[in-house]
């Protein structure tokens, strides 16, 4: 671990109810052949065996809270107030870190990273419940940047917030339910700059959460246009606006068709437009 200094990164776990998943999460930290780190994990009084799966890697983690709480983003700035590194991430508990040496080139790159920049991010690849790959997420800023007013243009679970991030913007707003990451690094991007890890991954996402259904993906989009507006962007760009219409169209053949078929029709239009198969690797 990080010994007596401030470590360099933080990962912070929130988790509630997930004992089946948890386990990998925290194996995947401790296999990091990074030492200089510490691992905080908030539950959210869970009622499964996730505590005693939290117990088990009493050697890895730092800090563990076990209380009911206001959601993710309340785990979240629990865990802020607990962490020491100079960098934070967030996992949830079926997410887990790529490889063994993530961490460590990640730690390469932002040792060098401008005091001014707070926020850096690399790539994340989306996994199945089964353990299939549904796609690799991460573009650079170049190309990512100029949507970020608009839509979550980059990847939460690979993203790196410096600590200072938070005393100078606070914490995450409880008032959002799904979108509460980009409302705060909103804060921070609509006016300035992140960075780009090339050719990095750094989580494992795991499919399933807050967004992986065509219902909660609008949501997320609506809760995202709230946080545009709380942060002074009076009028909705045409991403957002395309993607709220795609929305809307997956809920409606996924009723009508059902998803088996509905996730057929949808990545036809993938395959159209060049993309690759996604609902049908879910429901094959």
């Amino acid at each position: 671990m990080s010994g007596s200094a401030d470590p360099l990164l933080t990962v912070i776990v929130a988790v509630r109810n997930g004992e089946r998943t948890l386990d990998r999460c925290l194996q995947s930290i401790a296999a990091q052949t990074f030492p200089h780190r510490e691992v905080i994990v908030i539950d959210g009084a869970s009622a499964d065996g996730t505590v005693a799966v939290i117990k088990r890697h009493a050697g890895l983690v730092t800090f563990w809270c076990s209380e009911p709480d206001q959601g993710i983003p309340d785990a979240w700035n629990k865990g802020i107030a607990a962490a020491r590194g100079e960098w934070i991430c967030f996992l949830g508990a079926d997410d887990f870190l790529w490889k063994p040496d993530c961490l460590a080139r990640a730690a390469e790159f932002l040792v060098h990273v401008d005091k001014s920049v707070k926020v850096a991010y690399g790539s994340v690849v989306l996994v199945s419940g089964s353990g299939v790959e549904l796609g690799l997420y991460g573009d650079p800023w170049e190309q990512a940047g100029p949507r970020f007013r608009e839509v979550m243009s980059i990847p939460h679970q690979g993203t790196f917030h410096r600590r200072s991030l938070f005393d100078e913007r606070g914490k995450f707003d409880l008032e959002f339910r799904i979108g509460m990451d980009y409302e705060l690094l909103l804060r921070e991007l609509k006016e300035g700059k992140a960075v780009f890890i090339p050719e990095l991954v750094i989580t494992g996402m795991g499919y399933g959460g807050l967004t992986s259904t065509p219902e909660n993906g609008l949501l997320c989009l609506l809760e995202i246009r709230r946080a545009q507006k709380k942060n002074g962007i009076t009028w909705p760009g045409p991403e957002w606006l395309f993607s709220v219409l795609k929305a809307i169209g997956r809920i409606t053949l996924f009723r009508l068709l059902g998803q088996r078929l509905g996730g057929r029709v949808v990545d036809l239009g993938r395959l159209a437009a060049g993309k690759g198969r996604f609902w049908t690797k879910i429901s094959p």
